[in-house]
């Protein structure tokens, strides 16, 4: 055991941010079929949608989720999902038929009042 977690400890202090990346949308996918509190499933299993989103957050936020550790991507995904909900109520309210853009958070933290930003 102490030499798997040696050798996991390595391996972690090597990973570049791509790797992290990599990791964490490996795990996106269980996390989502866990919660079927999430009401935009199909976006949030769309690796072209979460690279984008993963890509915009802050080094500092970035560090917390690069682990993949379940609870961590967990909050980042609820936040996602609030996003998409507002941005949909939005163009409900407008009279839009069809989604053309995607909203979701950026820099801010999972639940704060910057998470949400919109995109053409």
């Amino acid at each position: 055991m102490r030499e798997h977690l040696a050798l996991t400890v390595e391996r972690m202090s090597r990973a570049t941010r791509e790797d992290c990346l990599d990791a964490v949308l490996r795990v996106i996918p269980g996390v989502v079929r866990a919660n079927a509190a999430l009401k935009h499933r199909e976006v949030l299993n769309d690796p072209g949608f979460l690279r984008e989103r993963l890509d915009a957050l802050r080094p500092e936020y970035f560090e917390d989720v690069s682990s993949a550790y379940r609870y961590a991507v967990n909050g980042w995904l609820y936040a996602w999902d609030r996003a998409l909900g507002r941005h949909w109520d939005l163009l409900v309210m407008v009279g839009c038929r069809t989604i053309r853009g995607r909203c979701g958070a950026g820099g801010g933290s999972p639940g704060g009042t910057t998470a949400t930003t919109m995109q053409a």
